[in-house]
């Protein structure tokens, strides 16, 4: 058995450092034909002094201190040594060169950096200015650098952006937002300052759509959050005309998961005024005070921690604050859809 067979096997996986006696086995029989029992009684010598060599020419070494029960013995475990691959000179220099991405990933990851440096360099470039692209998205913006649209979305450089800890709203391009379901009122674009009223559940969307077009109200913009996706899919709303003048209302479940959506929502977009709809949350609790306070069959909720909470019920009065935080911190509910279509002309004075 020649050694030199094996041990380009070996050298050439570099995803595998750590060999058992029986990955051993498999290599040998896989290279040499031969059957691992065989190898194991008839070639054992041969075997065995196969792994010596390794072991003697430096390619392996023993991993740990135990052994086989076969006599002469092995190891049950080697390790594979391989020269450590350092960055040259000329690429230490590039790599200053690159101070618009983080590469911390690759501090001994060279071959990973060898493999991805052109991407790496378009990106850098690429962050330079990222003004340039800001009404282009990311799929356009994809197709321009590196002649396919989906590359920096679910292809090879998607990945070198998330190693580069690179996100989309990094790149100054527009962002590419599912539409929210919405209405717009009369009179929308002759205002200043507009009042805008995001509903969490599509349910008490249509509701509330059907009752703003029947009544004399104050919204200018009824707009369906779809649950989570309200976080996401906000930015979209800009490109409606939504500014930072504009007072922007939020309706969801009295619970966990309704509190934490408009939460985050309010985190993410500082620069807007967003706030509880105080009027219709006071309806919605008074209607659950009726019916009962149901526990929340979700599995999915978390605690919300104190000074986050507060930011929610800082906005009611204090009679109703103690109410709501009392059903929130019980881990109980009450669904939106609670103020179903008449419960919400009775809450407008139309009834």
């Amino acid at each position: 058995m020649k050694v030199e067979l094996v041990k380009g096997e070996l050298s050439s996986n570099k995803k595998k450092t750590v060999y058992t006696i029986d990955d051993l086995y498999a290599t040998v029989s896989r290279i040499y034909k031969k059957q691992v029992v065989d190898l194991q009684n008839v070639y054992y010598m041969e075997f065995y002094n196969l792994i010596k060599e390794l072991e003697n020419s430096g390619v392996i070494k023993k991993h740990g201190d135990g052994k086989t029960y076969v006599n002469p013995h092995l190891f049950k475990k080697y390790k594979v040594l391989r020269d450590k691959i350092v960055f040259t000179e000329e690429e230490k220099i590039n790599m200053a060169k690159l101070n618009k991405v983080n590469l911390g990933y690759y501090g001994k990851r060279v071959d990973e950096f060898r493999e991805d440096y052109d991407i790496i360099v378009a990106l850098n470039d690429l962050l330079r200015d990222t003004t340039h692209y800001r009404e282009i998205t990311l799929n356009e913006i994809s197709y321009i650098m590196f002649g396919y649209e989906k590359d920096m979305s679910e292809g090879k450089v998607s990945v070198v952006m998330k190693k580069l800890g690179i996100k989309e709203e990094d790149l100054g391009c527009r962002m590419k937002n599912e539409p929210l379901l919405n209405t717009i009122f009369k009179g929308f674009y002759e205002k200043d300052r507009r009042n805008i009223l995001i509903a969490e559940n599509l349910e008490t969307y249509w509701s509330l759509n059907k009752i703003l077009r029947e009544i004399s109200n104050d919204i200018d913009m009824l707009i369906w959050g779809q649950g989570c996706s309200v976080e996401s899919n906000f930015r979209g709303t800009i490109l409606y005309g939504v500014n930072e003048n504009d007072s922007i209302y939020y309706f969801g479940d009295i619970d966990l998961s309704g509190v934490d959506i408009f939460l985050r929502l309010k985190s993410n977009f500082k620069d807007f005024s967003i706030m509880p709809s105080t009027s219709l949350y006071k309806n919605l609790l008074n209607i659950g005070m009726k019916m009962g306070i149901k526990k929340s069959r979700s599995q999915k909720q978390i605690d919300i921690e104190e000074d986050r909470l507060n930011i929610f019920l800082n906005a009611f009065s204090n009679e109703v604050r103690d109410k709501l935080k009392a059903i929130i911190k019980n881990r109980e509910y009450i669904p939106q859809e609670a103020l179903n279509y008449n419960e919400l002309r009775k809450a407008y004075g139309n009834e």
